[in-house]
């Protein structure tokens, strides 16, 4: 059988990052956390604790947001098959054959294969591949485009199975690639009735969940005859989650929970000063503090008053290499400047009102104080008062990541990169 090596840690630090993230993160870390948490107590069977954390966290929020449909089409199998549901549910629940249809397709279509990589593989047998082609190669003889379902018939789904099985020990996959393939060959297993492989495929996904956290559960989750395989806790001693120990963070979920929704975030690593908190991040990054006759210059120049924990910041660290690939550099104070003069081809295209940036922001964008980021694929940005806006707005933006995703803080968003990190 496929296999991982070393098997991975148990879901607990998993679920304490997640909360981490529930106390301290964006509007959107909210959702995702909770249903990350949720979705995953489901998966190991523990469906009326996630169901119960779904019913209290839609008490506290208005509306599900959209780009959470295969976690939606996902809770519906299981909440079917089941026969538990919450009290009230805030989206619309498609089908079941509809979705597992839908699952099919999306886990084994060719077409999200590049031809080239078609093209090698050919009509050459399964047993004469590895790697990457192997992987390809069994998904393909799955698929069946004239198929009934668009499943080919059963014996080539077996050789499928053959195939996957063959990829034992193969160090040419890894993270998501690794997930998918065991997700379809969990999938093809059980098509053809073969439940003892199907499970064994499924502990090694759950082994490889925790070390690459990837939305890779949706697909075991979506369709019946694996769904039904996480319902009876195949998943429950992989990851070391028990009835009583899903109790137990229900009820930690709700408290950070309830804190979030009253009092708003909050930060998590208080104990660490700001030195410490860089020196975690960028150990190798940090610049000597920034002169206070630095700092008033840069102010003097800017016409402005920077806000207090930048200039704690600077006092700190003149400056900080970036601590990721996704994480701008922080200039040293003496090169910071507005985003419209040291970027100006970057506001002529942010600077106005789009799909994803409304008209306040653009305005914003185009006020912006460049401190990090410079020629790079991503920014941070000051954004000084002004009008009935009587704080400094902080921001980071990417051209990756449409739209502007505001921290209350810098504070917070160096928590958030080092937050990050965690399992």
């Amino acid at each position: 059988m496929l296999t991982i090596e070393g098997a991975a840690a148990q879901w607990r630090p998993q679920f304490e990052t997640h909360l981490k993230k529930l106390q301290s993160g964006s509007e959107d870390n909210i959702h995702y956390s909770v249903y990350s948490i949720a979705f995953t107590w489901a998966a190991a069977g523990h469906i009326r604790q996630a169901n119960e954390l779904l019913a209290q966290f839609r008490n506290g929020r208005v509306a599900d947001p959209g780009g959470f449909q295969l976690y939606q089409d996902g809770l519906t199998v299981l909440w079917t098959l089941s026969g538990q549901r919450p009290d009230s549910i805030s989206f619309a629940q498609r089908a079941v054959n509809e979705i597992g249809q839908d699952n099919w397709d999306d886990a084994f279509n060719p077409a999200r294969w590049v031809w080239e990589v078609r093209q090698r593989i050919g009509n050459r047998s399964w047993k004469e591949l590895s790697g990457l082609e192997l992987y390809v190669k069994a998904i393909l003889l799955c698929y069946d485009e004239h198929g009934v379902g668009h499943r080919s018939d059963e014996e080539q789904r077996k050789e499928a199975v053959q195939a996957f099985t063959r990829l034992s020990g193969s160090d040419s996959l890894g993270g998501y690639v690794l997930l998918h393939s065991m997700s379809c060959a969990a999938i093809a297993a059980a098509s053809v009735g073969d439940s003892e492989k199907a499970r064994a495929f499924i502990r090694e996904w759950g082994k490889g969940y925790l070390k690459w956290p990837a939305n890779t559960l949706t697909w075991l989750m979506r369709d019946t005859a694996t769904a039904k395989m996480l319902l009876d806790g195949v998943l429950q001693p992989v990851w070391g989650l028990t009835a009583a120990e899903c109790d137990v963070e229900l009820g930690e979920t709700l408290t950070v929970l309830k804190d979030r929704v009253q009092r708003g975030p909050s930060l998590v690593y208080g104990q660490l000063t700001l030195p410490q908190l860089l020196e975690r991040l960028s150990p190798q990054g940090l610049k000597a503090p920034a002169t206070e006759t630095a700092i008033l210059a840069a102010e003097k120049r800017l016409g402005v008053k920077l806000p207090e924990d930048y200039m704690a910041f600077l006092r700190a660290s003149d400056g900080l290499d970036a601590a990721d690939r996704v994480t701008p550099s922080f200039l040293p104070v003496e090169k910071i400047g507005s985003l419209k003069v040291m970027d100006k081809e970057l506001v002529d295209i942010w600077g106005e009102a789009l799909d994803d940036i409304d008209a306040e922001q653009a305005e914003g964008f185009r006020r912006s104080i460049l401190i990090a980021g410079e020629h790079e694929e991503q920014q941070f940005l000051l954004v000084p008062p002004r009008g009935k806006q009587k704080e400094w707005q902080y921001w980071f933006f990417a051209n990756w990541m449409p739209g502007i995703r505001p921290y209350q803080s810098l504070r917070f968003y160096l928590e958030s990169v080092l937050l990050r990190r965690e399992p």
